[in-house]
């Protein structure tokens, strides 16, 4: 597995974040990517424990290693925004998500980091995953690839382009809005 890909749940990543935190704070960039949540649906160690997915030692283990991450962007100079994970092909997969999902939403709000949900955005009228995407000329383009994970070079560009309208805040696809969760406390 890729640690890189992992980045909440393992826990010699989680650490060099916290070597890295001095250098983050000083950093004035317009935009930079964390890719975290897709493969985070595994077991962490939490006080030197194995912990299984989404039990409430994990939740709240995880939550703990978002929220410092949070913390620590929200005193850089540069505008954050959280992006949401798609939906996959997986249903499994894409059930985990959706939990995923819900957590660093929730996270966001506390923070005051706009949460850019793209979910929608990448499935079909009926809200089920598609690898396609109808445009408005009637034709369709592959936007993820054979893998029903990851995007295709068209569906990076939807991504981007979603990125964008909900930076600028002028967008007109709802799913591109940034969303809040509810009034949660981050553990400490």
């Amino acid at each position: 597995r890729n640690p890189r890909q992992t980045f909440f749940v393992r826990y010699f990543t989680h650490r060099s974040l916290l070597v890295e935190a001095p250098a983050l704070s000083r950093l004035n960039n317009h935009a930079g990517r964390v890719p975290a949540g897709g493969n985070d649906r595994q077991a962490l160690l939490a006080h030197g424990r194995r912990v299984r997915p989404f039990t409430s030692q994990w939740r709240l283990e995880y939550d703990r290693r978002l929220c410092r991450f949070m913390r620590l962007l929200t005193t850089t100079r540069s505008r954050v925004f959280w992006l949401g994970l798609p939906i996959v092909r997986s249903p499994r997969m894409s059930a985990d998500l959706v939990k995923l999902n819900k957590l660093i939403r929730q996270r966001a709000a506390i923070h005051s980091i706009p949460h850019i949900s793209i979910w929608d955005a990448f499935a079909d009228a009926q809200g089920r995953y598609t690898d396609f995407d109808c445009h408005r000329d009637d034709s369709y383009h592959r936007q993820r690839h054979v893998d029903g994970i990851h995007f295709a070079p068209l569906g990076r560009k939807r991504l981007a382009e979603l990125v964008l309208a909900a930076s600028r805040g002028a967008t007109k696809e709802p799913s591109a809005r940034p969303s809040f969760g509810g009034p949660y406390v981050c553990h400490r």
